[in-house]
């Protein structure tokens, strides 16, 4: 029965809302005339700190403070989002003011009041559309039975596909044989978008069986908009608003519009042409076509505009996509409809095809795609693209749209996984680690970790004989991205670099495997492999693209490789300051667990290693603000920390990015429960000391090609092979206790003699690189760097930098015993076989060990080189943060006025204070593994002899309960 009163029963004006503000209890009470009881059961608050609209899911820029909080009740009951009005809304890119917000990412909802889940079920009670949560109430108050829309077009939402469909919500609401009222605000025949939106829901309705009439509100005086709550607060009753439904579909007032010369016709597009007689109808094309999208493709760096299209031609229908510099030209038409498409010949007759098509397509929706993977800041929120939309701060972000092509179509992680799905997830991404020598899987399994957590200028680069299973190695840490990408779809080396920078650019975030870098053919060849593998690995380490011009001469965006590059191959890309830039790491005969392996590949390819990743994405993205800001300052100390071997000051920064990764993701599975704090602690440590053997490995890959120590080996070669020779002082055949003359590229041929019996006849072999003079050495600079370039060259490695480039670099490695500080010249002056000449000093000894002792076994038993530097802490502040128990939820809701959370202070989930510090002690002795014994117990996730987990993790019992 609706009431006639002409205002609500007035229900007691001694309730008092102590948590509305005046002027939020003056909007509810007066202005939208909304019942005490309704303001009590939706639970309106004043929100005055942000720290709770962030909790909330708001993001920055919308946490605009004071405001009120508006709960949305979903129809089944039960609060399923919020809405906040700002005090003082912030402006949106359209120069308009943005009154209500609603988290961003957040998928759209229906409203319902508390306590209407009965009325929402039985068709025989009427039902009352709007749009706004506070007109809701105020027909909440007046006992009727509302469903309020988040927005005109808000009764539906966008499902996986990225599709318009209808809210699952509407399942709870009975419309079969209803009567429906539809009330929107009084300017919905005014705005063509919002009669537009009523047209739509009015058939959805009665698509549902639903009676529909609709309540055209009267405009306020002035002439100013007003809704349903504005129209009751002015003093009319219900009865007033319902004298007037309608069933009838009111059209909007006709704009005096031109006419559209064109018309579509069942043969195709029309022109009416004028004449003095009238007009002429003058065919244009044999087919129909309609822009039915307007998209912007952005990948990052760059946004393309691509028009949708749909064409019908012969009866067949077909959409596709044309760029929109395209559009014009019309040569896309017989590109995608075939030879059987026509423009009609004709004066400007294509100019008039394109107009029509233009002008018959009206109002074009508009849509924005991404074509990359990674992180965005997408509305004020950071967000993670991938294949298949996007993953924010509260899981799955609806109405992301991503498209990826090529080899990016599998990049897809599931939804983010909870509880002992994601725990299992994370435990079988650690089980990767029992592989191989943690040397190895240490470094790989961070890869993906840091991959995940942004840009970096690292890269790696796994090399070993042709079988011992790189690619499948390699492959398992790129299905981390999605379970189909396994050792049959890797990038290859074989590609063009164009093609690797652009994967390498639009795989943001993620690790991509370049497979089998194994250069073959002739010296030709074999560079030009070594010269792609700089580019690529150059331009990865140094975060740089190269520039191109447009063609009107301006200079297009870089496209620097935004990707982890995890290359493989049964060689190493030559350089030292290339494999500076990268982590080399070598597989060795009888390294890999193949039956392990065969495991991994299972949990894999059953999309466990991407929910493990989809839970990581999720753990940052609440906390991603926070993260990039801690970035550098973590970065740096970790550096430091590693920065103890001697290495190359690149390699300490490697393993820093390394560790970086791991130590987010020792802290996410921790806090998930797959690892208790020992664990944690303990993989910590071992991949610490994982990564130094791996940055004590990279040493002996630098100084291979050290250019100095190059130049000596090829110098060194050349002559001992007759390539070359070096001289005495005179000229004549050098004199040297400690060496022959055959050392010094001359050969002696023994001959007889009448008179003295027997000689030998020395001569000189290739050409003069040097004089020797008692301890000194000295190169010519031109000869000696000829000679070894072309040793090098025979050998397929020659050196990498010019002449003048290798002065320096004796130099600075104080190779050369003097130099011409007058001239300001690294050679010096000395007159040599008659002639002075300008040459660079040097020892006896440059091209010989000094070690002079007896020769050795060529396997002489030697130490390993190891490096281990100390230990970091995992946790900040060296103290591990509190998990709740599995399944625990919290004590209570935070209560805004009440509450507060000093941002410096750590807390779970429950509020509460850490207050455990673990043992200081040190790291227990490493146990074995199937593959070569250096993996501790941790790293292994089987199950004891006993039946028992080895971690000990899982059940949520026990020790870890008491512990955290």
């Amino acid at each position: 029965m609706l009431t006639r009163s002409a205002r609500r029963p007035d229900e007691g004006d001694g309730v008092r809302h102590p948590r509305l503000s005046p002027n939020h209890k003056k909007m509810l009470l007066k202005e939208s005339d909304i019942r005490d009881s309704v303001i009590v059961a939706r639970g309106y608050r004043t929100v005055t700190k942000k720290a709770e609209l962030e909790r909330l899911g708001f993001a920055r820029s919308q946490r605009n403070v004071p405001g009120l909080l508006l709960p949305i009740h979903g129809p089944a009951g039960g609060i399923v989002s919020y809405q906040l009005r700002p005090d003082e809304p912030r402006i949106g890119k359209n120069g308009k003011s943005i009154k209500y917000e609603t988290p961003a990412g957040s998928r759209m909802v229906l409203d319902a009041p508390p306590g209407a889940k009965d009325k929402l079920a039985d068709p025989s009670v009427p039902l009352f559309v709007t749009e706004g949560i506070k007109k809701g109430d105020a027909l909440a108050s007046r006992d009727l039975c509302p469903v309020a829309l988040i927005g005109v077009w808000n009764w539906r939402g966008a499902n996986e596909a990225g599709g318009k469909v209808a809210l699952t919500e509407w399942e709870a609401v009975a419309l079969n044989g209803r009567q429906t009222y539809v009330v929107f605000d009084s300017d919905v025949m005014l705005k063509p978008e919002v009669h537009a939106a009523l047209v739509r829901f009015k058939a959805f309705l009665e698509s549902r069986g639903a009676k529909v009439a609709l309540i055209y509100l009267p405009t306020a005086e002035a002439g100013k908009k007003q809704g349903v709550d504005d129209y009751l607060s002015a003093g009319h009753t219900a009865d007033d608003m319902l004298a007037l439904a309608t069933h009838e579909l009111r059209k909007l007032p006709r704009e005096e519009r031109p006419a559209i010369p064109y018309r579509d016709t069942p043969g195709g597009l029309v022109w009416e042409k004028p004449t003095q007689n009238g007009s002429v109808p003058t065919p244009l094309t044999n087919f129909d076509a309609r822009i039915v999208g307007d998209v912007s493709e952005d990948d990052g760096a760059e946004v393309r505009r691509v028009f949708e299209i749909e064409a019908t031609l012969n009866g067949r229908r077909s959409v596709f996509g044309v760029q929109s510099g395209q559009f014009a030209g019309m040569g896309w038409v017989t590109e995608n409809l075939g030879p059987t498409a026509i423009l009609y010949p004709g004066i400007a007759a294509k100019e008039h095809a394109r107009t029509a098509i233009q002008m018959l397509s009206g109002e074009v929706p508009t849509s924005l795609v991404y074509e990359h993977t990674g992180w965005r800041e997408v509305d004020g929120e950071w967000v993670y693209l991938h294949a298949d939309g996007a993953i924010g701060r509260i899981g799955r972000v609806e109405g992301v749209r991503t498209e990826l092509g090529g080899g990016l179509a599998g990049r897809a992680l599931p939804r983010p996984p909870e509880g002992d799905q994601l725990r299992e997830a994370v435990r079988a991404s650690l089980r990767f680690l029992e592989l191989a020598p943690p040397s190895i899987t240490v470094p790989l399994l961070c890869c993906t970790h840091r991959a995940v957590m942004g840009e970096t200028d690292s890269s790696a680069h796994l090399s070993g004989p042709s079988g011992e299973g790189k690619s499948e190695l390699a492959a398992l840490v790129q299905q981390h991205f999605g379970p189909t990408l396994d050792a049959r779809n890797l990038a290859s080396w074989e590609s063009t670099e164009n093609a690797i920078e652009a994967l390498a650019f639009l795989a943001k975030d993620q690790v991509i495997v370049l497979d089998d870098f194994a250069p073959t053919g002739t010296a030709y060849d074999v560079q030009r492999w070594h010269k792609k593998a700089d580019r690529v690995m150059r331009a990865k380490g140094n975060a740089s693209g190269r520039q191109r011009m447009r063609a009107d001469t301006t200079l297009r965006p870089e496209k620097p490789p935004r990707a982890f590059i995890l290359s493989t191959g049964e060689d190493v890309p030559r350089g030292q300051s290339l494999r500076a830039r990268m982590l080399v790491l070598e597989l060795a005969p009888g390294d890999l667990d193949w039956d392990g392996l065969t495991r991994c590949q299972r949990d894999a390819a059953s999309g466990l290693y991407a929910q493990a990743t989809a839970g990581f994405v999720l753990y940052l993205a609440t906390r991603y603000e926070e993260v990039r800001s801690g970035f550098k300052a973590e970065h740096a100390a970790l550096r430091e920390a590693a920065g103890h071997g001697g290495q190359h000051r690149r390699t300490a920064g490697i393993v820093a990015d390394l560790a970086l990764g791991l130590r987010y993701f020792l802290n996410f599975a921790h806090d998930t429960g797959a690892l208790t704090t020992e664990q944690a602690e303990e993989t910590w440590g071992q991949g610490w000391r994982a990564l130094g053997e791996a940055a004590a490995a990279q040493g002996g890959h630098q100084a291979a090609n050290e250019p100095t120590s190059r130049f000596r080996e090829l110098l060194s070669a050349a002559i001992a092979s007759g390539g070359a020779h070096v001289a005495g002082r005179d000229g004549d055949i050098p004199t040297s206790k400690e060496h022959s003359s055959q050392a010094w590229g001359w050969h002696g041929e023994v001959k007889a003699n009448a008179i003295d019996g027997t000689y030998t006849e020395w001569r000189h072999q290739g050409d003069r690189v040097g004089w020797l003079h008692g301890e000194d050495l000295y190169l010519e600079p031109e000869a000696a760097f000829a000679a070894a370039q072309k040793q090098g060259r025979n050998s397929g490695e020659a050196l990498t930098i010019a002449g003048r480039t290798l002065r320096k670099r004796l130099d600075e490695r104080g190779l050369l015993v003097s130099k011409d500080a007058k001239r300001g010249v690294l050679t010096v002056r000395r007159a040599l076989a008659g002639s002075r000449r300008d040459v660079l000093h040097t020892r006896k000894d440059f091209l010989f060990s000094p070690d002079h002792g007896p020769d050795r076994p060529d396997h002489e038993p030697h130490e390993t080189r190891t490096y281990a530097p100390p230990t970091p802490p995992l946790w900040s502040g060296s103290v591990p943060p509190t998990r709740p128990a599995p399944g625990h939820k919290p004590d209570r809701e935070m209560d805004a006025e009440t509450d507060s959370l000093d941002p410096g202070e750590l807390r779970s989930e429950n509020g509460r204070k850490p207050g455990y510090e673990p043992d200081r002690h040190t790291p227990p002795v490493p146990g074995k593994n199937r593959a070569d014994g250096r993996v501790g117990r941790v790293l292994g996730l089987e199950e004891g002899n006993d039946g028992s987990n080895a971690l000990g993790v899982g059940d949520g019992e026990g020790e870890e309960g008491e512990l955290l």
